[in-house]
């Protein structure tokens, strides 16, 4: 084999193997990775990162891959000549691959040298399955260029070219890396590397750095100083360390914010997503409960079983024609009676002659089309006992449902919102407006409107069926069997965070040249040791939500450092403004105290300057700020000339508080007050009571017990067990007067305090509009136990003598008399 070799190629094969070398080591480890996603390719697999379209690594990028780290790795076999021989043939047919890619990009003509016949199992959806990135395909012709000419430098610009290509080479690869760590791709919308797999950015790193590693101990690197002034030298290497710090900065800040956008986003869109679910819910709702109670009237069914008796009885049908027009003005836009064969009587108005879609609404006996808009149907029986004796037709349009799903507004400039449903293997959509067209794709599972139908809620990133990147959230539309999808596009939701970059990266290449210029001007250290000073301190300010403030009290100015807009919700940016300006921004009620611990502080007894106050914001709110300082320069006399403190947002704080204070007065499920509040007010009450004039001082007790209450939660789940005793708060609430207090005083129980009462029967009617407040949901729920209501009333006219918990006693007992003679009744207490 040895002299076959000297004879075919004239290569001088070694017959052992030389240490490995950096670039050789690399080379393996390049060719390791390539032969590994070429196997699994060649095997049918397909070695694909899941969860984002087109980032399969490619046979084509693995070949060249594993062609190129062959030829770094032959160092160990191969002599230097045989080996230059091998690195050009290679960067030859490399870089002949990465054109005829960039060509078939370019004109769109297929060249068969995608190897498309391997990627037909891809998970993903490819016009051009096997067809590698045109990043890929420009990182392989640099590749391929610096391995022929890394061997051929006779000249100094031969030798720039080369490490400016591997440079190349290495960039691209780290950056394609860093994009798919911090998910560059959601952030860009034209990203270049958004279609470059980690895999093949990872293969590209390490060939960069084994052509780099080989390089480095070439003769005509080692023996030539391009650059000979030590002071340049010097000054460029700083400015490269400063860049790559500046590019960490950026990527680390993108990385700190990103995820909390992302949060945000999601947030956003799932509030957006529940109030659109919300509002077709109840829209469906109230338009079936209108549509049932028109099939349910008994004035329709008795025509309908006149006309059944006697078909030709024109009164019936004059009278059904006038009832259908007289519905109309409620929202139909067209109404139909129909005898049991479907044959129609009467009717008025217009219906939907050919909807652009049509899906019938789960459990609902409806149909829900789009007629330039949503327009709800209805086909009911009119039923008299078991019999059929008609059927009602109607159609509602949904207007206002259809603007609010069309406005996008509250959540994206560019946002989507569909509404969808299954049809057999099918997913049929309804339009986003009257200028859109309905859309069918294939049903997939793993559509997020797939999930929201299959009842699944969430919020998902994915490719759209236009390619661009997207987040989406999804839920289903109760039980209609229909889904409903928000989407924005990730390039709007990170746009302001682009913004940010742009602007962050301006300053800071500012700064690094402005640094590069110092440290060449020998004061480096100081600049450095200043630098390190202001990132901590700005650190320890933005961590604890601080802005640090400078008064001058010979001038009066304030000086306000870079976070004191942050703290009101504006941009951080440092400013300067007279103090009497600042106590306009004030809260009026927190003026004087702030005023009073200034004097404090600035006096000769230097009492500490500590003080809680609001501060309006730029958006008009109000925002709690503690502020703290001490006096740091006094003349010889001891009066005060400057004054050094830190302003703190605590509204977070406060809200605690007040949400502390909140629970500890009111009940958590109905948001009326405790018992502890109850009896402070009745105590209050029975004292104003005593002072008022004779005939204002009459007062009453109501002791309210609803006998279902006690088992509402297991019968109707926790969460529907809340919203009916808020409805029943709502209704108690309704039948007394805003002077008057009702309070939850126990599970199934609640007191009420009626003051200033002319006459006793005056409490009495109060009690029959509660008992007949009682809702039916809890009344006639089929999953809520029967319900009843009894009141006991204690009187009080200022003159007896009876406490408040007597007061309350009386009315239990008066509430338990009640409750033994006859449900739903009021008994009122001796007094």
């Amino acid at each position: 084999m040895v002299e076959l070799a000297r004879v075919l190629y004239g290569w001088d094969c070694m017959p052992l193997f030389r240490p490995p070398t950096a670039s050789s080591l690399i080379g393996c480890l390049a060719l390791a990775l390539a032969a590994m996603v070429a196997g699994s390719l060649i095997q049918g697999r397909g070695f694909v990162l899941q969860g984002d379209p087109g980032t399969a690594m490619v046979f084509s990028t693995a070949l060249c891959l594993g062609l190129v780290a062959l030829a770094q790795a032959g160092e160990w076999v191969l002599s230097a000549r045989a080996h230059r021989q091998l690195q050009q043939l290679v960067g030859s047919v490399v870089a002949l691959i990465g054109a005829l890619v960039l060509i078939e990009h370019l004109t769109g003509l297929p060249l068969s040298i995608d190897w498309a016949s391997l990627h037909r199992n891809s998970a993903f959806d490819d016009p051009h399955p096997g067809r590698m990135s045109i990043a890929s395909a420009v990182v392989l012709v640099v590749a391929g260029a610096a391995l022929l000419l890394m061997n051929r430098v006779t000249a100094l610009w031969r030798g720039l070219a080369v490490q400016a290509l591997t440079t190349l080479v290495i960039a691209v690869g780290v950056i394609g890396v860093v994009g798919w760590s911090l998910k560059l791709h959601l952030a860009f919308e034209n990203y270049l590397f958004g279609r470059m797999s980690l895999l093949a950015a990872l293969g590209f790193a390490l060939v960069g750095a084994a052509l780099w590693a080989d390089w480095r101990r070439m003769d005509w690197y080692r023996s030539r100083t391009l650059i000979a002034d030590d002071g340049l030298r010097i000054s460029l290497s700083a400015s490269a360390l400063l860049a790559g710090m500046l590019s960490v900065a950026v990527l680390a800040g993108f990385g700190i914010i990103a995820p909390e956008l992302h949060a945000s986003a999601r947030g956003n869109l799932l509030e957006s997503l529940e109030r659109r679910v919300d509002r077709f819910r109840a829209s469906i709702d109230l338009r079936s409960a209108q549509a049932h109670m028109i099939a349910t009237s008994p004035a329709h069914v008795a025509l309908l079983r006149n006309l059944r008796a006697q078909p030709n009885d024109e009164k019936s049908v004059v009278q059904l024609g006038a009832a259908a027009e007289s519905l109309l003005p409620h929202g139909f836009s067209g109404i139909a009676f129909q005898n049991p064969a479907g044959r129609t009587w009467a009717g008025a108005g217009r219906f939907a002659a050919n909807p652009e879609r049509e899906l019938a609404l789960g459990d609902r006996q409806a149909n829900l089309l789009w007629d330039d808009g949503f327009v709800l149907q209805f086909r009911l029986p009119l039923m008299h006992g078991d019999t059929a004796v008609g059927w009602l037709l109607a159609e509602q349009p949904m207007r206002r449902l259809t603007a609010a799903l069309e406005y996008t507004y509250d959540f994206a400039a560019r946002g989507t919102v569909a509404v969808c449903g299954r049809h057999e293997n099918e997913l049929q959509c309804y339009p986003q407006g009257a200028q859109d067209k309905a859309l069918g794709m294939p049903y997939a599972e793993t559509l997020p409107i797939a999930r929201a139908i299959r009842g699944e809620t969430g919020v998902t990133l994915l490719r759209d069926a236009r390619g661009v990147n997207v987040i989406a959230a999804y839920a289903p539309i109760g039980t209609l069997d229909l889904g409903l999808v928000v989407q924005m596009q990730t390039a709007e939701l990170y746009a302001p965070l682009r913004q940010q970059m742009y602007l962050v990266i301006a300053l800071l290449a500012s700064a690094v040249l402005i640094g590069a210029l110092f440290l060449h001007w020998r004061i480096a250290p100081l600049a450095r040791r200043l630098f390190l000073h202001e990132q901590r301190l700005k650190l320890a300010l933005d961590s604890s939500k601080s802005a640090v403030w400078d008064l001058d009290l010979k001038t009066g100015r304030v000086y306000l450092s870079e976070q004191w807009p942050v703290l009101l919700g504006g941009k951080p940016q440092p400013s300067s403004t007279r103090l009497e300006e600042l106590y306009g921004l004030l809260h009026p009620d927190d003026v004087a105290e702030v005023r009073r611990t200034l004097r404090g502080a600035l006096s000769r007894d230097a009492l500490p300057y500590e003080v809680e106050h609001r501060v309006r914001a730029p958006n008009g709110d109000w925002t709690w700020i503690h502020s703290a300082g001490m006096v740091v320069e006094r003349d010889h006399r001891g009066k005060a000339l400057r004054m050094i403190g830190v302003n703190t947002n605590i509204a977070r704080r406060k809200q605690a508080q007040s949400f502390i204070e909140r629970r500890a007065s009111r009940d958590e499920a109905t948001g009326l007050p405790n018992r502890a509040v109850f009896t402070d007010r009745l105590q209050t009450a029975m004292a104003r009571s005593r002072r008022a004039p004779p005939d204002r001082s009459l007062m009453a007790v109501l002791f309210v017990s609803i006998e279902a209450l006690k088992g509402i939660e297991e019968a109707m789940g926790r969460d529907a067990a809340r919203s009916l005793l808020k409805e029943i708060a709502q209704r108690l609430q309704s039948c007394v007067r805003a002077t008057d207090t009702i309070a939850r005083i126990g599970i199934d129980e609640f007191a009420i305090i009626l003051e200033e009462l002319g006459l006793t029967r005056q409490a009495c009617e109060i009690a029959d509009k509660l008992i007949s407040a009682l809702p039916p949901e809890l009344a006639g729920h089929r999953a809520a136990p029967a319900a009843t209501m009894n009141i006991g009333i204690s009187f009080y006219d200022g003159v007896i003598k009876v406490t408040a918990e007597a007061m309350v006693a009386k009315a239990q007992s008066a509430m338990h008399e009640a409750r033994n003679d006859s449900p739903n009744s009021y008994r009122v207490a001796a007094w």
